[in-house]
């Protein structure tokens, strides 16, 4: 059983089979709904969102197949689909193979087959999403990294270049009074000054162009501090004054066009000889954008940590000399321990790795430190809850300035998922070499680049050649195709390489080792293009197919005799029904019991709805499509004649337009004009003469109407047709419904049957 119930879709037409096969997927716990043709699969994938796997067959009967109706649903929504078909032939199997990876179950294979083939494909469905969002993960983590390394370092220089003007301005500032008002001048920063109680005596250029002021027209104050900071900067300036003490305070001040920037505002206090406070000299220095770079880094280093834990990538480094480990949040979560049990020693790291890898994981270490190479490995973790973790480590080694090792940085990452899916898919790719050799096939792996192709030596065993017999060239193997079958092949190569087709496929003849020939079934598909879009990669299968051949051949002569069987069997039964007939009408005829002459009439009419179709099929030698108004009048002819004086004064009007339908359904429509005008003729003309029937078929947007209508009495008043007990209407009921058709009686002068039913051509 799997972990959840598992909600699946059976794509199946046959209800019968679909119902058997709904019950026993549901007994091995999985939830089921069904559909019928392939358009109503793909509503309920479009209407339906916790759909977690398809059932596909590939016949649907009418309207698009299962593969069609598979692409259209696949390219809609990522869901797992398998198909489910009692096809095993080649190209259908193929069919489906480029359409979907997730399985083909032969139907009847059982039960176990299937649910074992449904666990497959959400095996296979959760490693490729899994996969996907590992990669996802990983390279966004590793660009963010970039980025925030390359910001630090912007960061850090602008940060030594800011220190560098402050320190240059209060050297200078000390220098003199005058040369300290032609350097304020041209600062870059907002320069002030200020006497002993804290009054602003001066303010350069700087300020009266950034807040859009007349230097001699303006009081010398700063007025432009936002109101939320003016507490703050006020209560930090007096306290300043009142101590004599460095100002430093971060304040936002108005520009000229109403934004504010954030200013590190900083005012330097300077004594007489007699340690009293004569004046402050301050700059207020545009520190904007290292809040707001400060900010993007903090919030930075919090997605690398995020980052670090989807990707399941830890960070650490290692102080040789200290011979103390650091290691990130996310390392401590796949090893599986906590801070507090981290020692950060050398030994908490070899504490961890597996007994078999430690050798390999300390020579690796020591050949990055000998060969000054970054390096990449793989290595095994067993956690303290025993289990095994498989993980992937970048490292490199620093040097000090006396150029010896230093420190040991690296990432390392979580790839547990990664292993399991690569142990996988090499057990795949052993099964899959073992599944060609075995069924002895041949491969070949085309090169367009270079024109070299790669022929494998089962390929060379099918033709009888060696291994060295043959180039390795596209040459070699045109040089063995039958004369009659070089056109051909080659232009279907062409159409591969110009992207026509997504699959080449040809049968065509190759020339063995001893001169003779070989039917060959070659199959090829490119799986890699150039940015253009010409392939540059072709890989495909030789098939013997020989025997295929021969085989065809016995067949089509068995299919031919099968034909003329199947018009001895057509004319056979054709001849049992008018036997079953004139039997109906012998013991109709021998008996005086109305009960039992009505319910003989009644099977007399049924079977001879049956003996016309088969009349018309075998005239049409087994045409798929027959008329259904010549077939209807057949019936009307067979009914009225059938019932005798009964009907002789009963008018039959019919108004029939040329419409072809299957025999199947054209059957149904015979059975339900079969109850309609019998049933008209024992009891609409009761004490009457004579009598009117007016029957009509025509087609209306698509769907067949058949109208049926009399003079005759009518229905009883109040009269139901759910609630019939008489087998007739209930027959037409359950006709009209399984061909997805409605039947209406409407009432009025007269009453009118109509049967309405969907045109399937």
């Amino acid at each position: 059983m799997m972990s959840e119930k598992k909600k699946l879709l059976l794509v199946e037409d046959e209800l019968l089979i679909a119902t058997v096969e709904m019950k026993a997927l549901e007994k091995a716990g999985f939830s089921v709904v069904t559909a019928a043709t392939g358009e109503e699969a793909i509503r309920k994938v479009r209407n339906t969102d916790d759909i977690d796997l398809i059932l596909m067959d590939i016949n649907l009967g009418p309207g698009i197949d299962g593969a069609e109706a598979a692409t259209e649903i696949l390219k809609e929504r990522d869901i797992p689909l398998v198909f489910l078909s009692s096809h095993t032939e080649p190209d259908i199997v193929d069919r489906t193979e480029s359409i979907t990876s997730y399985g083909y179950v032969v139907k009847n294979s059982g039960i176990t087959v299937l649910t074992a083939s449904i666990r497959m494909a959400f095996k296979l469905y959760d490693a490729r999403r899994e996969i996907e969002k590992q990669n996802r993960a990983v390279g966004d983590a590793n660009r963010k990294l970039k980025d925030l390394l390359q910001e630090l370092e912007e960061t850090n220089r602008e940060l030594v270049a800011s220190r560098s003007e402050i320190i240059e301005s209060r050297t200078a500032l000390v220098e003199s009074n005058e040369k300290f008002m032609r350097i304020a001048d041209s600062m870059p920063q907002i320069v002030w000054t200020a006497d002993c109680t804290g009054r602003i005596d001066f303010l350069n250029d700087i300020y009266y162009a950034y807040a859009g002021e007349d230097r001699y027209n303006s009081r010398t104050e700063l007025m432009n501090v936002h109101p939320d900071d003016a507490e703050q900067s006020s209560a930090a300036w007096i306290e300043s004054i009142a101590t004599g003490k460095i100002y430093e305070v971060r304040q936002r001040l108005r520009r000229h066009d109403g934004i504010y920037r954030w200013f590190l505002s900083r005012g330097i206090p300077v004594f007489n000889n007699d340690n009293n406070l004569i004046k402050w000299y301050g700059t207020c220095t545009d520190i904007d954008d290292l809040v707001l770079l400060k900010e993007e880094r903090l919030r930075l280093e919090k997605n690398l940590l995020e980052a670090q834990r989807l990707s399941s990538t830890g960070s650490f480094e290692y102080d040789i000399h200290g011979r103390n480990f650091y290691w990130s949040d996310e390392v401590f979560n796949i090893i599986g321990i906590s801070r507090d049990e981290f020692k950060g020693k050398a030994s908490d790291f070899y504490r961890f790795v597996h007994p078999d890898d430690i050798g390999y994981v300390k020579d690796l270490i020591r050949r990055s430190i000998d060969e000054r190479i970054c390096i990449n490995f793989e290595y095994r973790v067993i956690r303290n809850d025993n289990s095994l973790r498989y993980l992937t480590i970048r490292l490199e080694t620093i040097f000090d300035a006396n150029d010896k090792p230093a420190r040991i940085v690296g990432i390392v990452q979580d790839i547990t998922g990664h292993a399991v899916v690569k142990k996988a898919l090499m057990e795949s790719e052993e099964r899959w070499q073992f599944a060609l050799e075995g069924a002895g096939d041949g491969l070949w792996d085309w090169n367009t680049a270079t024109d070299e192709i790669y022929y494998s030596n089962r390929l060379k065993e099918l033709l009888g050649y060696g291994e060295y017999d043959m180039e390795n060239t596209l040459s070699a193997w045109e040089k063995l195709i039958h004369p009659d079958d070089i056109c051909y092949v080659l232009e279907e190569v062409d159409k591969l390489i110009r992207g026509d087709v997504d699959f080449y496929s040809t049968e065509h003849r190759l020339m063995c080792k001893d001169g003779k020939y070989k039917w060959i079934l070659d199959r090829g598909k490119v799986i890699k293009k150039n940015p253009e879009g010409r392939p540059l990669r072709i890989i495909g299968i030789f098939t013997d197919i020989t025997g295929n051949r021969l085989i065809e051949e016995s067949l089509a002569a068995a299919l031919a005799e099968k034909e003329a069987l199947m018009r001895e069997l057509q004319h056979r039964v054709k001849n049992t029904l008018t036997m079953i007939t004139s039997l109906v009408s012998l013991e109709l005829g021998q008996s005086d019991n109305p009960d039992v002459q009505k319910s003989l009439k009644t099977i007399e009419g049924r079977v001879m709805v049956l003996s016309n179709l088969y009349h018309i099929l075998y005239a049409g030698e087994g045409a798929t499509g027959l008329p259904l108004d010549s077939y209807l009048k057949t019936i009307i002819g067979s009914v009225t004649s059938g019932y005798g004086d009964s009907a002789r004064n009963i008018s039959v009007n019919t108004d029939f337009e040329n419409i072809e339908i299957d025999p199947k359904r054209a059957t149904s429509i015979g059975i339900i004009l079969n109850e309609l005008l019998t049933n008209s003729i024992k009891y609409a003309f009761t004490g009457r003469d004579s009598g009117t029937v007016n029957i009509a078929l025509s087609m209306d947007n698509g769907r067949i109407k058949l109208r049926f209508s009399d003079d005759g009495e009518g229905l009883p008043e109040g009269f139901k047709c759910e609630l019939s007990t008489g087998l007739g209407l209930k027959l037409i009921n359950l006709l009209a419904s399984q061909m997805k058709g409605e039947f209406r009686i409407s009432r009025g002068d007269t009453s009118a049957f109509e049967v309405a039913l969907p045109y399937l051509n």
